[in-house]
């Protein structure tokens, strides 16, 4: 599977748990940016999409070693809105590029104007998202 790039809320290490029901440590997860994009917040939602902006550099984490089963959950997490696509990526620890997947949104979705504030987002609405991923989690 190829390594995917998290911008959003499943930057967060225990959304990403939450959201693939099992332990992360056997994953190689590394700090990345993505040149020319920035994480816009979405018009009357907590989370937000990446979207080409030449000024802006999105920060988030590359996830190395998901298998089928982790793709699935995360298909259902992000829901029929998204889809995959591909962005080149710089690590940051080894200042490599690679091309990694991300979830886009499928069709036009209203941004703010701005940068989602992940550090924000953590501290008003993490502990009530990760409780409602819980509650809408599939086995």
């Amino acid at each position: 599977m190829p390594p995917y790039f998290f911008y959003g809320t499943l930057r967060d290490m225990d959304v990403l748990r939450a959201v693939l029901r099992r332990p992360i440590d056997c994953f190689t997860i590394s700090e990345a940016l993505a040149d020319g994009y920035r994480a816009a917040p979405v018009v009357g939602s907590d989370y937000s999409v990446l979207v080409p902006d030449a000024s802006h550099v999105s920060a988030g984490i590359v996830v190395f070693g998901l298998a089928l089963r982790d793709i699935r959950r995360l298909v259902w997490f992000e829901g029929k809105d998204y889809t995959t696509a591909s962005i080149d990526v710089l690590l940051i620890d080894s200042e490599q590029e690679v091309t990694a997947n991300l979830y886009a949104p499928a069709k036009n979705v209203r941004t703010e104007k701005g940068v989602w504030d992940f550090d924000a987002w953590r501290h008003r609405h993490k502990r009530k998202f990760i409780a409602m991923i819980r509650r809408g989690n599939p086995a």
